[in-house]
C-alpha cells in the first residue's frame, strides 16, 4: 500500500525509474534522499530487486511511513531474517564512496547537495534527481518559495560538483484542485513552500476548479573520476603502418 498523499511523487518516481531501467549495471546500493511512503522503493525493486535500498530523513513521520510500507511488502520469511534498513537523520553520518546510485524525488533543493551526494557515490555512480522548476505555480508566485536555477544553469551547476554526462529534462503538468485545502496539501508534500498562509489560499480560493502549473526538472548524471595527482594516464597506440 502506497500512501495517496504521495501521487505526483508516483508519477516522478517512474519517470526516473525509465531512465535506471536503460542502465548497463543496475545499482546495487541506492541511497535514497527522502522518503515518500514507499513510493520511490516500489519503482526501484521492480527494476533492481536485490539492490540495498538507504535513506537519507530526519523527519519521524514520514520515517514511520516508509517503515509501514516496507514491513506491508514483507513476506514471513524477510519478517523473520529482518535485515535492517539503514535510515540516517544526519549527512555525517552516511559513508563516502559507498553507494553507486543517488536516488532524490522532489528533495528540497540547495546548490551544495550536488557535492555532498558525489561524496556518497563510488566513481561511475550515477544520480537521478528531479525538482520543481521555476515555472512552477506561476499563477501566483507567491506560493513558490524555493529559489531553483534554469534547467540550463542547473545542468552547470550539476556538472561544477563533481557529476559528468548530466542529462536535463523538463516536463510541464497541469493539476487541476477542487478545494483549497487539496492544494495546500500538494504544495506541503512537494515542499514547494513550508511557510505558506493557508487562511490566504482559502480565502483567495473561489468555489470554482483551479488549474495549476508545474514544473519538474529532471536530471541525471554520473559521478565523475578523479584522477589522484600522483598518477597520471598512460595510453598506447598502434603504429600507424603508412609512416616510417
Amino acid at each position: 500500500m502506497i500512501m495517496h498523499d504521495y501521487s505526483l511523487h508516483q508519477i516522478f518516481a517512474e519517470k526516473m525509474g525509465q531512465g535506471v531501467a536503460y542502465l548497463k549495471r543496475m545499482p546495487n546500493r541506492i541511497l535514497c534522499i527522502g522518503t515518500d511512503g514507499g513510493v520511490s522503493r516500489a519503482v526501484l525493486k521492480k527494476i533492481c530487486p536485490n539492490a540495498e535500498i538507504d535513506y537519507l530523513e530526519n523527519n519521524e513521520d514520514k520515517i514511520a511511513q516508509e517503515m509501514a510500507y516496507i514491513k506491508s511488502q514483507q513476506n514471513l520469511l524477510q519478517r523473520i531474517k529482518n535485515k535492517s534498513i539503514n535510515i540516517f537523520r544526519q549527512p555525517e553520518n552516511i559513508q563516502t564512496n559507498h553507494y553507486d546510485c543517488i536516488w532524490a524525488n522532489m528533495p528540497l533543493y540547495s546548490e551544495q547537495l550536488f557535492q555532498q551526494w558525489a561524496d556518497y557515490t563510488l566513481e561511475n555512480g550515477v544520480l537521478f534527481f528531479c525538482t520543481a522548476g521555476n515555472q512552477t505555480l506561476k499563477e501566483n508566485s507567491d506560493l513558490f518559495k524555493q529559489n531553483i536555477p534554469d534547467m540550463h544553469d542547473l545542468g552547470d551547476i550539476i556538472q561544477h560538483n563533481n557529476w559528468t554526462d548530466t542529462v536535463v529534462d523538463s516536463e510541464n503538468y497541469t493539476l487541476t484542485y477542487e478545494t483549497a485545502n487539496a492544494l495546500i496539501n500538494d504544495i506541503q508534500i512537494l515542499g514547494l513552500n513550508n511557510d505558506i498562509d493557508k487562511q490566504k489560499i482559502i480565502q483567495t480560493f473561489s468555489g470554482s476548479l483551479k488549474n495549476i502549473s508545474l514544473e519538474i526538472i529532471y536530471a541525471h548524471a554520473i559521478k565523475r573520476f578523479r584522477q589522484p595527482e600522483t598518477e597520471k594516464v598512460v595510453q598506447f597506440y598502434k603504429k600507424n603502418p603508412y609512416q616510417e
